[in-house]
């Protein structure tokens, strides 16, 4: 919006800004967190001198705002950036036990080759097709590995290798959650089995 833009208590906006959030369950209060930290972490030798990041106040049922001012020494402009919410959209379709991670699995990469929407997205987006792979790929990587591993226990330690094979698929499946949650893989594979 252009500079002028008037408000209430005499205030005029210099800039109004919507935020709109992907595909993830994250609430208005997350960005402000985020918007305020980053302000408190910004880069010194910038040609503003101050930026104040204001509280979070609620505008409507599906908006939430606050008012960022930045201040250079000679001026002060305010920008109101405003978070519009569907994070409650998005949380009920945010599987979170294993069986809800495993249809996802299920629908993107099963039904995906059936459907041939796989096919359909590699010659027009490779990228996106290679993004889609990854948690497929981290999936059977941690599952080979968790095999290879339990067949050396297992040739290591003879008398107990009924006992490695059934301790692998636990070892897979708590590792393999563990990896897909810190790289981000399960916010990917929601994210595609939404779509899908």
């Amino acid at each position: 919006m252009g500079a002028g833009l008037s408000h209430n208590a005499g205030m005029q906006w210099h800039r109004l800004v919507f935020f709109v959030g992907g595909f993830d369950p994250k609430s208005p209060r997350h960005y402000h967190r985020l918007y305020r930290s980053a302000a408190k972490h910004r880069r010194s030798g910038s040609a503003l001198e101050s930026v104040r990041v204001g509280p979070l106040h609620q505008a409507s049922a599906i908006e939430q705002y606050w008012v960022v001012n930045w201040s250079d020494g000679d001026a002060s402009y305010d920008t109101r950036m405003s978070v519009l919410a569907w994070d409650d959209i998005v949380r009920q379709h945010w599987h979170r036990t294993l069986w809800r991670a495993l249809a996802c699995y299920w629908r993107v990469y099963v039904l995906g080759l059936f459907e041939g929407v796989l096919r359909r997205i590699w010659p027009v987006a490779k990228d996106t097709w290679l993004l889609c792979m990854f948690p497929l790929l981290l999936c059977l990587a941690v599952a080979l590995l968790s095999a290879l591993g339990a067949v050396l226990a297992a040739s290591l330690f003879p008398s107990g290798a009924a006992a490695i094979g059934a301790l692998a698929p636990l070892v897979w499946l708590a590792v393999w959650r563990a990896l897909e949650t810190r790289l981000d893989s399960a916010w990917l594979i929601r994210l595609y089995g939404f779509s899908q």
